[in-house]
């Protein structure tokens, strides 16, 4: 889910949005089990592999969309 957004600008689901969004209610409400778990590791991947430019924020987001 999160590579089709960085390589194919698709909007991801809620759960892969509010982790873009920097919004951590909003992730871990939305996670299932295994991404709750695994949460650390999701946000580390992040930062080794989504540009800085498509994540931290809602405009950061709206940008890359639009991009």
């Amino acid at each position: 889910m999160i590579q089709r957004y960085v390589e194919h600008k698709q909007k991801p689901s809620g759960f892969v949005m509010a982790l873009l969004t920097n919004d951590l209610h909003g992730a871990v409400s939305r996670a299932d089990g295994d991404n709750r778990a695994d949460l650390a590791d999701i946000v580390e991947f992040m930062r080794a592999h989504v540009p800085a430019e498509a994540w931290g924020s809602p405009e950061k987001v709206a940008k890359w969309l639009k991009g």
